[in-house]
């Protein structure tokens, strides 16, 4: 009998629920929210989907335009019967290349990785084998360039958030995500800045440097506007990539000074660019809105006893709270944040848990968690594109007022460029190796290791821009 009482009393003890939350994203679509994209040709993200087609197939005709608006336009009547082929062809030719040419993922990673001197000493060396594997993606690198070169832009990757809602929430057309076409993107785009750099290196800066540009300023257009997250990281590393190209490039003592003054005459990254915000508000919204996560899963089921300790406003609000620590993460400078990406360590489980929600709790711990190793990574890779961006600019300006008379750090520390940016990780100036010519930000760990970058330890190093200085 006390067993009974017991259980009986925990039964109505968790009968009640917190007031109804209220939020400005409730009851909408993620395209109510950021308003309807433009599915006419007129918008050049078409590009991005077809990167992916066989070479013999012409991605500008009407057929293949029609079949890409039939799968990503919510509601097209037609969006059922499209069905793609699982094999990627660009990412299948570039395969067949790596086997059959001396170029591989060295040069990916030096460009990336390396430094300015041994990177377009290797290119030299291997300009008949890079020549080669030009001519093999000629079609993908022209399919590349369209696309970096389309006037209108706007996201209309298909996603369950952005979907127009049925009485069971979402529509089930969503059978494939494109995500193997953003992939190729991830491929292609280090071979097109390869193409251009081999081009200034051979004299031809007017359209090299012109295109390595355009592919910058592409890349700041794309990130304004993505509205999910994963497409939003793999565009952050190609811009990273991209500038670190840009950088080698202005290293080479040829490298005309009306190219360094494009870069100096950029405008400065914005959060709406660097920042995940809008990723964030599209995963909150497919995870609260149409009985997906927070709504339906235990109520209305019949026999379903486990509904009598599933709170749906108690749980809205343990999930409310996850979704602002990540805004908190997001939106702060890592110099301001009061603790690190790295020990968040965010539990629906903690103390009595048991006592209130349990049904909740549990679903929430099981389905939505920091994402493990890679939750540091995640918050730190838009400062360090930030912080990337900001010392190309610096560098640039140290380029063009350095004149020998001067030591570098002292030509450095008045500049207007030095004086403006400050290190994202401490808050403080950018610091600068002299011996090394390295511009640098401490990096995430907030250590100064003198310049030293370690790949993929955010725990043990710096975020260093070489910067190579003549008179």
């Amino acid at each position: 009998i006390t067993i009974l009482i017991l259980l009986l009393a925990y039964t109505i003890f968790n009968q009640f629920d917190i007031p109804e939350i209220k939020t400005e994203y409730d009851g909408k679509t993620a395209i109510d929210y950021f308003g309807k994209p433009d599915y006419s040709r007129a918008n050049g993200y078409y590009r991005l989907f077809t990167l992916g087609e066989p070479e013999d197939v012409d991605v500008e005709s009407e057929e293949i335009y029609q079949k890409y608006r039939a799968y990503l336009e919510p509601g097209h009547p037609e969006a059922k019967t499209i069905k793609f082929s699982k094999k990627n062809h660009l990412i299948e030719t570039l395969r067949k290349a790596r086997r059959e040419y001396k170029y591989d993922k060295r040069l990916w990673r030096d460009q990336y990785f390396g430094d300015s001197k041994s990177w377009i000493k290797k290119i030299k060396m291997d300009k008949r084998e890079i020549q080669k594997m030009e001519e093999l993606i000629k079609i993908f690198l022209e399919r590349y360039h369209r696309l970096l070169y389309s006037e209108k832009l706007e996201d209309i990757c298909r996603h369950k958030a952005f979907l127009e809602r049925d009485r069971y929430g979402y529509s089930s057309v969503d059978t494939q995500h494109p995500v193997p076409n953003f992939f190729a993107w991830i491929k292609i785009a280090p071979y097109y800045n390869l193409v251009q750099v081999l081009k200034c290196i051979e004299g031809n800066w007017e359209e090299g440097f012109k295109n390595l540009l355009r592919h910058l300023t592409f890349l700041r257009k794309s990130l304004k506007i993505q509205r999910l997250n994963t497409v939003k990281l793999i565009n952050q590393i190609i811009m990273e990539m991209t500038i670190q190209v840009i950088n080698m490039m202005m290293n080479e003592k040829s490298c005309p000074r009306e190219f360094i003054k494009e870069i100096l005459s950029q405008p400065d990254l914005i959060y709406q660019e660097y920042g995940r915000k809008d990723g964030l508000i599209t995963e909150y919204i497919f995870s609260t809105d149409g009985q997906h996560i927070l709504n339906g899963l235990y109520v209305n089921t019949p026999f379903n006893f486990s509904q009598w300790f599933y709170q749906k406003n108690r749980t809205f609000r343990n999930y409310l709270d996850y979704f602002n620590k990540l805004l908190y993460f997001d939106r702060t400078l890592p110099y301001q944040l009061k603790e690190d990406p790295k020990d968040f360590k965010y539990s629906f489980k903690t103390g009595l848990w048991w006592l209130k929600n349990p049904v909740g709790k549990s679903f929430l711990e099981k389905s939505i968690n920091p994402r493990a190793g890679n939750f540091q990574r995640y918050f730190i890779i838009p400062f360090q594109l930030k912080a990337g961006f900001e010392m190309l600019k610096i560098g640039a300006e140290l380029r063009l007022k350095y004149s020998g008379k001067m030591s570098g750090s002292d030509t450095l520390k008045p500049l207007n460029t030095f004086q403006t940016y400050k290190d994202p990780f401490s808050g403080k100036p950018y610091k600068w190796n002299a011996k090394k010519e390295l511009l640098y930000s401490i990096g995430p760990d907030k250590t100064d290791h003198n310049g030293h970058f370690t790949v993929y330890d955010y725990n043990n190093t710096d975020f260093p821009l070489p910067v190579i200085l003549y008179v």
